[in-house]
């Protein structure tokens, strides 16, 4: 008899007595059950009813129970049986829901680098699920986000509650549309004129700070250009493409204003 057939029949001899007995272990359904994603839910109701076109109702926000409460979840979250995307979305979220709860939190306020003396990113604001202390914006972006997903498109999609800022989208980020939201966003940001353009007189980009910010990346200063061309308008990709030599790069000034609903 193959040994592999021998190991199966002992096995099935040791069961078998355990068969309809009330003593028999029982394996709950819990324990069979996948773990699933966090549910934003709440968040994207918020979300639909206070943002409009990438701007924030914090007057409204201000008196609304349901961001706390909001937060609160995110703090109970296990992120162990989490997949990477999953983190990551939560992640994103959770940045920009504390940001929320900071702004409303401080409205009526000038700018968002008004409140700690210039460092909101400093204040210890959000608890995650079994950590001993609670952690601050810089925290979460630099030494988790940026450090654990190595993904670049996460600067487009974190947004500091100013005009220079990307625009917050209204809608949480989900594991199964991330990299589609993630892309979306970037090409938008990329192609407001605001923010980024080509001029092709001079072959030069002009683009936002927080691509001299985060050169390192985007692959260093020398690979910006390329990174930033294929999310530009094709007639801009084209030109880029014509030249012999990488465009030039100037950086913009960043407005700190509110990115509130006026």
């Amino acid at each position: 008899m193959p040994h592999g057939l021998r190991i199966f029949l002992c096995l099935l001899a040791a069961l078998l007595p355990l068969v309809g007995r009330s003593d028999a272990p029982v394996v709950s359904q819990a324990a069979l059950t996948t773990p699933t994603a966090p549910d934003y839910s709440a968040y994207a109701a918020l979300l639909r009813e206070h943002v409009r076109d990438g701007l924030v109702d914090y007057a409204a926000l201000k008196n609304e129970p349901r961001l706390p409460a909001i937060i609160t979840a995110l703090e109970t979250t296990d992120l162990a049986p989490l997949t990477r995307a999953e983190r990551l979305a939560y992640w994103i979220n959770t940045y920009n829901a504390v940001t929320l709860k900071l702004m409303a939190g401080a409205w009526p306020v000038e700018s968002i680098m008004k409140i700690n003396a210039g460092k909101p990113w400093d204040l210890p604001l959000f608890t995650p699920h079994g950590a001993s202390a609670p952690v601050t914006l810089n925290h979460i972006e630099h030494e988790i986000i940026r450090k654990q997903f190595d993904e670049p498109r996460i600067h487009f999609v974190l947004v500091c509650a100013a005009i220079s800022c990307p625009p917050l989208m209204s809608e949480p980020y989900e594991a199964t549309e991330l990299d589609a939201q993630l892309d979306r966003q970037t090409r938008a940001f990329v192609r407001d004129s605001r923010h980024n353009r080509y001029d092709r007189a001079a072959h030069t980009l002009l683009l936002s700070p927080l691509f001299d910010w985060y050169a390192g990346d985007f692959g260093g200063a020398a690979a910006v250009p390329g990174y930033v061309r294929p999310y530009l308008p094709d007639a801009d990709q084209r030109a880029l493409i014509q030249h012999k030599h990488p465009p030039s790069m100037v950086f913009t000034e960043y407005d700190w204003t509110p990115n509130a609903i006026k």
